[in-house]
């Protein structure tokens, strides 16, 4: 099922950049709030039911992202074995956390430079 896919076409994309960009705010709004002390007592029923509305993006948010940065690390990156050993490590061990340390290290810097040249061949 997945292996007929073009996987460079697919990710290499300012669209797909751009969803898990939402994705990696997401999970840094997640990491943030989680390090806060909030009563949750003292809130009220619509802001509960907001927060909890928000934590469901963010939980689809933050495993697609983990999901799509896996992918993209088997499909796509072509970064030297110890690289990708070290980032095999980080996305298995990191879950999240890894995730958008990939993302902002590795994903981005190769979607741009995907665009940069595509743009200059156009």
């Amino acid at each position: 099922m997945f292996g007929s896919l073009d996987y460079d076409r697919l990710f290499l994309r300012w669209k797909t950049a751009a969803l898990f960009g939402i994705a990696a705010a997401l999970s840094l709004g997640a990491i943030v709030f989680r390090s806060t002390d909030i009563d949750f007592n003292a809130l009220s029923h619509p802001t509960l039911v907001a927060l909890s509305l928000l934590g469901a993006a963010v939980a689809i948010g933050g495993f697609s992202l983990l999901i799509g940065m896996w992918f993209f690390w088997v499909k796509c990156d072509a970064s030297p074995r110890w690289q990708r050993v070290g980032w095999f490590f980080i996305l298995l061990f990191g879950f999240f956390y890894g995730a958008v340390l990939y993302y902002f290290v590795v994903y981005v810097p190769k979607v741009r430079k995907a665009l940069s040249t595509q743009r200059r061949e156009t």
